[in-house]
């Protein structure tokens, strides 16, 4: 082999994985704006007057667990993802619901109850918290049902999948600083 198609050769191994880690990077600036959208999202629900509709936050969701997909697969080239036990955990809603939706295109693991149920994992939210953590039970269940529940230091948005005996639990507020670490960790394996 010349020296020119050696070197030729090496120029494309470099480029080939510069792109490779720049689209890690991609997915996980992706994540942080999904994330930051959601949050915005629910402080602007928490100011109205009244309850409105609140999909977006819904669809921040679907567009953040399709970026952590698009990690997963570099997670695995690169033999990492036993690092990212969140991360993976999360797939099963992307795998179900938001990439490949099993109610459409069943796999032969997917029950008929279960395509049921994972076809709408993201339309049963549940609320965990206290708006206010001192309120009476009463009135807390009042304030609940106002715009207020949207308050995000407070109130949590969990969404939940099954498929078989595997589950998993999505709670954008408290799994999106475990899933940085997890990237963190991974940035770190790379480039140290």
């Amino acid at each position: 082999m010349s020296t020119i198609k050696i070197r030729e050769n090496i120029l494309l191994l470099i480029t080939y994985r510069y792109h490779q880690i720049k689209s890690f990077v991609n997915s996980a600036q992706g994540l942080e704006y999904h994330y930051n959208n959601f949050l915005s999202h629910l402080k602007e629900l928490a100011i109205k007057k009244t309850l409105e509709d609140d999909s977006m936050l819904d669809h921040e969701v679907t567009a953040y667990l399709n970026r952590l997909g698009q990690l997963s697969f570099f997670l695995v080239s690169q033999k990492l993802m036993q690092y990212c036990p969140k991360i993976k955990e999360l797939l099963l809603f992307r795998n179900k619901n938001t990439a490949h939706r099993s109610i459409d295109t069943p796999r032969k693991e997917d029950t008929l109850h279960e395509q049921i149920w994972q076809s709408g994992a993201l339309m049963r939210r549940i609320f965990s918290g206290k708006v206010n953590p001192g309120n009476p039970l009463e009135e807390e269940m009042l304030e609940f049902l106002t715009p207020q529940r949207y308050n995000s230091n407070k109130a949590f948005i969990s969404y939940q999948i099954i498929s078989g005996k595997i589950h998993a639990d999505f709670t954008p507020q408290k799994d999106h600083p475990i899933i940085i670490k997890e990237i963190n960790e991974v940035y770190k394996r790379l480039f140290h």
